[in-house]
Formats: structure tokens, sequence, C-alpha cells
């Protein structure tokens, strides 16, 4: 066996011409042929073959000499020479290849490759067949050795000294020969199926981008290892969305009313809605960012974003469907320009339309009512500016000057066409009365007049006749009434109804004045649609007021559920029914529907009361009549007189109740001591000790109090005093609980009518004096006076003042209540000025009327900034 070595790599191999097992590689040109005799032991000794292999491994240039190189090359053409390399060297191993790889195209939507997705793909593949367990030979029987290669899988082609090496055309590389090829796969070794592949697709992928899976792809040959599988990503066209990188890009349609007064909208996006805003006077085309709404990129974190693009919704109204709008004329065109611009529109519009609209300008019987539904008196430039206006920025046609009422008319009511269900209800309240108002100034000689100055242009005839123009402005208004009908149509139900209400409401003062007619027109209309609605209500009014009645027998209980229901029908069925209500009152009628359902009401009202005496429900009720029916005047003033006399009949109620629970509380009788036994009691009669009675009213003097008799820690006595200007009565306790319970009941039943009293005498200037020889104050409203003959509890600054002999009343200092400060003890009450520390004692045994000083002061005291006592009456 020869020895050879590598050209490639240097590693030795048992011959020249085959390939390497180190590195696969094989000789296939020429060159490559001469090299490799000359590296092997037919023209090298092994100690040149090691040095060779040195120079290859450390990538040296080979040192081979030229001669023997030649000399390899003259070799190459003996055949001898060849066929003796071919028997030297063993049979070649069949080269192992790489499968081939595998191409997919996999569609997915925008919202999968936004957030990534996991997919199943099921794709061809060739699988080793069952049958010969991939030999490609019948059961029981081996393949040969392919007599072509012998085994190799490849055959050298020689053309002179040229040798070309390639696959074995007999067994296809690999080596081996199939003489019974097995029935099922034909010899391939291998048939055809179908496998499902899960996929994953990472969130971010675009529209071109590659997915590997490998070893997924052919299987390879000889052993070698199999290809790969790509997987290439394509995006389904969106319905929204188009995506340019990580950003997307969208169209969002608004109308006329948002890009006009700005607004809110509502933007989709692909992980749900966001809020756009749009500003006031927004063009069309304007394109909005949304930062972070567009999609993550696959090799970052970061999002893009929205792109949208706002478009205004424009369409022709009704002045641009009128006969001069579409063929373009005017009204100063004459017969034959008409003629000439229908022709030339029915050349790009319906030839139908166009000689109607032909029609209607040159027949004298129909052009009055198309110059009408025009704009009369004003010129063909600022015509066709108008109407630009109207399709861009029709709320801005509201301000316009200079324009006939006609003609502004006609495109205020083209305007109401671009009212839409969010326009703002109280703009839409003043659109209304805008438009009424100006119909109100029409004038049937105005039109004529500036139809006429138009015809005289023209040359079309006058209009003689004023009761022409009349009649077809009669049906004009009707156009009105419906333009501005369909526009609050569109409005949702609750905002329809409040927009009606407040533009009746201010239309008429509150049902005072007159309407414009066009608004009296809407209110009928309104009324007809509304009616199937309102007598629906109405019926379940009567059967609430019918169940209420039959549930009165059992009590104001059973009766308080319907009489609650009742409210809720008739404030819906009110709240429908009030622009109906203001509009009847402004011309003087009552709406008979109301008036009948009021009615109806207060009926229920007074029998709950008169048969069941169940004031508080019928009261309620009246109460809402006054509220809901107030438009209604008929209703209005016996629903009034109802509640008068209800309030009479509840305040008579409330007045005796309050009389029997006062009696009752004030009612009160003791019997006093261990053997012989005295009473004491209090009743509505009067105050009673022993045999002594004083009737409440007598009673201008009470006090009470405790103190010890004795020394030290005497028995603690409680001490109750009453009377009039001529006597008094002195009452001695010794159970604290009698004392306790009877000077309540003396203080509800005397003490505030005392203190009242007290209270109004300050009120109206006068002056209240209590306290006896040694100490007395003297109550005015603004705060007190404080007079005393013993001196040693004043302080030295007072002395200084005052000196220390008796003082007057006119000497001694007057202070404001922010400066008193009162304290209790058990018998008697100290009254204290904060900055001169002066003290008056006020004993309750032998002054009177003490504790009414103390309440009031306390009250006082209550009310922070209090100036003066009589205001605590209020």
């Amino acid at each position: 066996m020869s020895i050879a070595i590598c050209f490639k790599c240097g590693s030795e191999k048992s011959g020249a011409q085959i390939a390497c097992k180190n590195c696969g590689v094989a000789p296939k040109t020429n060159s490559q042929f001469a090299a490799s005799l000359a590296l092997s032991d037919h023209f090298s000794s092994k100690e040149q073959l090691a040095q060779y292999s040195s120079e290859i491994r450390d990538g040296k240039r080979l040192s081979i000499p030229h001669k023997v190189l030649a000399k390899a090359l003259n070799a190459l053409k003996d055949p001898q020479f060849l066929a003796m390399l071919d028997a030297q060297t063993s049979a070649p191993t069949p080269k192992a290849c790489r499968g081939a790889d595998l191409h997919y195209d996999l569609e997915i939507s925008l919202e999968q490759a936004a957030f990534g997705t996991e997919t199943k793909i099921r794709i061809p593949t060739m699988e080793v067949c069952e049958s010969c367990k991939g030999t490609g030979t019948q059961p029981g029987t081996q393949p040969k050795t392919c007599p072509t290669c012998q085994g190799s899988g490849e055959v050298c082609l020689r053309q002179g000294v040229f040798s070309i090496q390639q696959t074995c055309p007999k067994c296809h590389g690999t080596g081996k020969f199939v003489a019974n090829p097995c029935p099922t796969c034909h010899g391939a070794g291998r048939v055809k199926q179908h496998k499902t592949l899960a996929v994953k697709i990472p969130d971010g992928v675009d529209e071109g981008d590659r997915i590997r899976l490998s070893g997924e792809g052919a299987h390879g040959i000889n052993g070698g290892p199999p290809g790969d599988l790509y997987v290439q990503v394509h995006l389904k066209p969106h319905a929204i969305f188009q995506r340019e990188g990580n950003d997307l890009r969208c169209e969002m349609p608004i109308s006329f009313s948002t890009a006009a007064r700005g607004g809110e909208i509502e933007i989709p996006t692909l992980d749900g809605a966001a809020r756009l805003k749009i500003p006031e006077k927004t063009p069309s085309g304007k394109i909005f960012r949304l930062r972070g709404k567009g999609i993550k990129g696959i090799r970052s974190q970061t999002h893009g974003d929205l792109l949208c693009r706002v478009v205004v919704e424009t369409k022709p109204t009704a002045l641009h469907q009128t006969s001069f709008a579409v063929l373009g004329a005017t009204a100063r065109d004459d017969r034959r320009r008409i003629l000439e611009l229908a022709e030339e529109k029915s050349l790009e519009l319906d030839q139908d339309v166009c000689q109607k609209a032909r029609s209607d300008l040159t027949n004298p019987r129909t052009r009055l009512s198309a110059e009408i539904a025009w704009l009369p008196g004003v010129s063909p430039g600022k015509a066709s500016q108008l109407l630009d206006s109207l399709l861009h920025d029709p709320m801005s046609l509201r301000g316009k000057s200079g324009l006939s009422a006609l003609a502004h008319l006609n495109l205020l009511a083209a305007a109401f066409e671009s009212v839409d269900g969010e326009h703002d209800p109280e703009d839409l309240v003043r659109f209304i009365q805008e438009t009424a108002n100006l119909a109100e100034r029409i004038s049937p000689e105005d039109v004529q007049r500036d139809i006429n100055e138009d015809r005289a242009i023209s040359g079309f005839p006058e209009v003689r006749a004023l009761d022409q123009v009349e009649a077809e402005l009669v049906e004009r208004r009707r156009y009105y009434r419906n333009a501005i009908k369909d526009a609050i149509d569109r409005l949702p139900a609750t905002t329809l109804v409040q927009v009606m209400t407040d533009t009746v409401d201010a239309a008429t003062m509150g049902g005072e004045h007159h309407a414009p007619g066009l608004l009296d027109d809407l209110v009928d209309s309104y009324e007809v649609e509304t009616q199937g609605i309102l007598q629906k209500e109405a019926d379940n009014v009567h059967k609430l007021i019918k169940a209420a009645r039959g549930s009165a027998d059992s009590g104001e209980a059973a009766v308080k559920p319907y009489v609650d229901k009742l409210e809720a029908v008739t404030r819906n069925w009110n709240k429908i029914a009030q622009p109906i209500q203001l509009s009847a009152k402004a011309r003087g009628i009552d709406h008979e529907a109301s008036r009948n359902l009021a009615y109806k009401i207060r009926s229920l009202a007074i029998d709950l009361f008169n048969r069941h005496d169940m004031l508080t429900h019928s009261q309620h009720l009246t109460g809402l009549l006054q509220e809901l029916f107030s438009e209604v005047p008929d209703v209005s003033e016996r629903v009034e007189q109802d509640a008068d006399a209800l309030a009479d009949i509840h305040e008579r109620k409330q007045t005796t109740a309050h009389r029997e629970e006062w009696e009752r509380e004030i009612t009160y009788r003791a019997e006093i001591g261990i053997i012989f036994k005295d009473t004491l009691s209090i009743s509505p009669d009067g105050v009673s000790w022993k045999d002594q009675h004083f009737p409440l009213k007598a009673i201008t003097r009470i006090n009470w109090g405790k103190f010890r008799k004795g020394f030290g820690t005497g028995q603690e006595i409680f001490f109750i005093t009453f009377g009039g200007e001529q006597s008094q009565v002195f009452v001695e306790l010794k159970d604290e609980s009698i004392y306790s319970v009877f000077v309540k009941k003396l203080w509800l039943a005397v003490g505030i009518r005392l203190l009242t009293e007290w209270l109004e005498k300050l009120r109206d200037g006068s002056t209240v004096e209590t306290g006896g020889s040694y100490e007395r104050v003297l109550l005015k409203d603004d705060g007190i006076t404080l007079i005393s003959t013993m001196h040693f509890s004043y302080s030295a600054e007072t002395i200084r003042t005052y000196g220390c002999s008796s003082w007057s009343d006119s000497t001694s200092p007057h202070y404001p209540w922010d400066q008193i400060q009162i304290h209790s003890a058990d018998d008697e009450l100290l009254i204290r000025v904060k900055d001169t520390g002066e003290v008056t004692h006020l004993s309750y045994i032998s002054n009177d009327n003490v504790h009414f000083l103390e309440q009031a002061i306390r009250m006082a005291f209550k009310k922070p900034g209090i100036r003066r006592l009589s205001d605590l009456l209020q």
C-alpha cells in the first residue's frame, strides 16, 4: 500500500488519488492530481513527505522541486501507471452529503406579527420507507456495490491529461446499486409524507423575515446531516393599519362638527382603543402621532408610533343638489347659457339629472321654486364661495352678514345637515333660535324684489304675482322645520328632549311670550312624534293610581311604593311633555294631555287625605304637581290652593301634636317625706307644693341648687325655689333623683319662657337686673355691668382706678360678652372679668333667676364672635 500526504491539511492517507479521511478533500483538478502524486512515496522519500507535511500544517510554501512536479504531470499521461495507482488503492467510501435546505412561505396577521404567536405548519418530507427500512431493496435482499464507481459514489472522467470527478450516474452518489428495488419506495429507500411542525413567531417580526428551523430540511446523503427549513414570513393586508417599519399608519374619518369645534375621538390600536384629542379647526389630512402605539422592534425593546391621519367627512348638502348647483349655473345666466351648461354636465353626470335641472331653470312654472331654494340677491362669485364654505366650515355661515334673509336662511338650513349626535346641546339651542328668528324676518316683497333683479339680467320674465312668492315661502318653511327636525333626531333621546325644552323655554321666556312661528311648527311636529310615548306613560300612571287606591285600606306603608313609582313615571312623562307645555302656555292654551294627567293625580291626592287621612302622601303628590305642572295655568292655580289648604291642616296638626307632647313631657308628681307626705307636682295647670299652687304663667322667679347643712361633711340638701312677684316657695329635697327630674320639668314648663322674655327685653333696649344687696349685675344686650360693695377681691389696678368706696351704677365698668368668664359651684355662680380678674358671686339661693343668666351666657359662648345676647333668638 502506498503512502501519500494530503495537499490540503498535511495528513497521511493511503493513496494519492483518494479523499483525505481527515478533511474529506480529494484531488479534482489536473494540478491537484500532480501535487498529490508528488506528495506520495512514488516520487518522494519518507523524510521528504514528513517535511512536506510539516510545511502544510504550518501554512508554509511547499518546497517540492519543480522537476518532481513536472515528472508527476508526465506520469498522469501514462495509463498503465494510473491503472497501477487505482489497483493499489482500496475501494473509496461514498462521500457523505448534507441534506438540502427547504423553504416555506407562512402568512400571518399584523396582530400575530406585533405580539408574536406560535403556529403549526404542515410540510412534505421524505421519510424512511417502512417496507425496506431505508435500504431500497426488496425484503430479504441487500444493495450491491455500484459496478460503475466501485462504491465510491463518484466517477472520474479523463480527457487527455485532464480529469473531472463527478457523482456516479448509476448509483447517484450512494455507492450502492439496487438490483431488486422495493415496490413501495421503488428503490429510493424513502417515501413522501407530511409532518406538522410548531413554529414560534417572535413579536415584532416583519414582512420577508426568515425563521430557521434547524435540522428540519431534507435528509442527508450517505449519512450526511439534514438540511434546515427556512420559514419566510408574509403579512396579510390589514383592514385598518399599514405597517412602515415599527410604525403604523391609519386613517380615521371625523365629523365636521368635531373638526370645527374640537373634541375627543376613539382611535383603534393593536392593543385596544385610545382617546385622541382633536383641536379646534383641525384641517382634513392632519396627521396625529400616538407615541408608543406602534410595534415593538424584533431587535429592540422600543415601540414605534401610530400615525393617524384624520379625514374630515364632507358631503354635499341639499343646497348643493339644487338645479343651480348641479349645472353650475347662476341666477343671472340666460336660457342659452343654461342649455350649454346642461349639455356640458351631461358628459360627466347622469343625463336625466341634468335634463331635470335644465327644465327646472327654464320652465316658468318651476323656476320660481328653484330660485327661492337658491341664494336670491347674492352675486355669482359670492354664491360660489358660500357653497365652498358650506362644505368645509358650515357653522361659519351663522355669522355671515350682508345676505338677504332668505339666502341666509337657506344656508343655515343646509348647515343643519352637519349636526351630529355629538353636537354641543347649548350651541344647538342657540342655532335653532337664530334660525327661527331669521325666518320671522323674511318678507315676500323683499324676496320678489331680489328675484326680479336677477331676472332683469338673465332675461326671464318678472314675477308679478306676490301670492306666488308667498305660496312658495310657505312650502319653504316646511323645509326649514324638517331640516331642524332631522338634525335633532340625530341626537341621543335624552339630549333631544333637553334641546327642545331649552329652546322653547328660552324663546318663550318660560312660556310668557310668543315663540317664532317656525319654532311652533317644530313643537307641533315634536308633539305628534311623542304622542305614542306620552300615551304609554300616561297609561302607566293610571295603573299606578288605581293600585294606590286599592291598597289605601292597608295603610300608608302599603301605599308608599305606588306613590314612589308614580312620581318616577310622572317625572319621566313631564320631561318629555315640557316643551309642549311651554309652547301651549305661550299660545295662551293648556296642554290637554298634561291637564288630564295632573287632575288624575290630584284626585288621588284628595282621596288619600279625605278618605284615609294620609296627609303625608297627599302633600307629597300635591308638591309633585306644583313642581311638574307649573306651565299648565289651570292646574297650577288649583294645585296651589290645595297646597295651601294641606299646609294649614298640617300646621294645625303639628301644633296640636307639639302641645300634647309638651304637656306629657312636663307633667310630674312626687311624694316628699318619710312619715308625713307632702306633694310636689307640675303640670300644664301649674306648680304645687303642699297647699300652695302657682299657675305656670304666674311664675316669674325660679332657682335651684344644693348646699350642706352643718359644718364639714354635713348632709347634702337640694333646693328648688319658684314663685311670682308677691310670694315664693322654697322646697328642700334629699332625693337627688326627684330633684333632677323636677328641675328638668320646671325648665321646660317655665324656664324657656322666662329666658325668652329676658332676651326679648334686651333686644328692645331694656336692662335686666339680678343679684342681692352686696353683689348684683345689670344685663344689657351688648354686655354686663358688675356692681359690688366688697373690694377685697378686686385687683390693684381696679382699686387705683375706682377707689374703695361703694360704687354707683354709673361708675361700675361695663364689659362686653367676650370679656366674661363664668363658673358654676354648688350654690353660686361666679362671673369673672378676663382682663382685671374681678369676680362677682351670685348665690342661687338668695338671688332670683341666676340660672337664666348662666344659660344665656353659656349659649352665647357656643356662638363664637357673638356680640348681642338677643342674637340667640334667631
